[in-house]
């Protein structure tokens, strides 16, 4: 099996050097850039499938670096780690990057989640078996095409969108969800995932595990929806 690439994205040489050890070790292929120009040309001529970018780099900065990312529609797992708060979660995940990790953070999560995020849709997704809610969500709406014109409900690459008033959930807990469609098709959309933003009535969670048809059908939609955002905002 050919090893997986990942791109190191961080002005800070050590930092670079240190995770450069850790993913070579968990047995990826490993480039590294200084800021978001040099990280593109390595994209322009290297086959890459994952990418870890610090935010706040001198001459191109993360944020710009994820923008043109998507805009080129490199098919690349992109996630950000980072010690200051240059762009909020929720505008993060909207801008399509699919982890954020604080400095200093655990590198061992940061391998794995890369590891995950590479795993093809129809395998992440059917991971039940260590998920334990702390909270389950049940709502119901009229049907899937309203709740999206009405922007009580997106869904994205990752993850999905609510606007719902007495939601109370924090971010970082494990929530199971069962929303249900009265009329038309789907009727459900129920799985797990982890809630990454909550403002207010609004929140954002990124799927653990979908149940078979919510995961036929969000399949099918992120295929025709063409979206960029892994948690949409709104």
């Amino acid at each position: 099996m050919t090893p997986k690439t990942v791109l190191i994205v961080d002005d800070e040489i050590e930092l670079r050097e240190i995770l450069e050890f850790d993913f070579e070790t968990a047995g990826f292929n490993v480039l590294s850039a200084g800021n978001g120009s040099e990280a593109l040309k390595l994209l322009e001529s290297q086959t890459v499938e994952a990418l870890v970018s610090d935010i706040r780099m001198p001459i191109f900065d993360g944020v710009q670096l994820l923008t043109e990312v998507r805009k080129r529609n490199y098919p690349v797992a992109m996630v950000f780690i980072s010690g200051f708060s240059d762009i909020t979660p929720q505008a993060a995940y909207d801008k399509g990057i699919q982890g954020m990790f604080v400095k200093p953070f655990d590198r061992r999560g940061l391998v794995t989640t890369i590891e995950r995020l590479l795993e093809p849709m129809t395998k992440r997704w059917t991971h039940q078996k260590d998920f334990k809610a702390e909270k389950q969500i049940n709502i119901t709406f009229s049907d899937f095409n309203t709740a999206l014109k009405d922007k009580s409900l997106n869904v994205g690459r990752g993850g999905l969108y609510l606007n719902v008033p007495d939601l109370a959930v924090t971010p970082g807990i494990n929530v199971s969800f069962n929303i249900v469609f009265k009329n038309a098709i789907p009727q459900s959309i129920s799985g797990g995932g982890i809630v990454r933003w909550a403002r207010s009535s609004e929140v954002g969670i990124e799927f653990e595990f979908l149940s078979e048809p919510t995961l036929e059908f969000i399949l099918n939609h992120i295929k025709e929806s063409k979206s960029v955002a892994y948690i949409p905002q709104n």
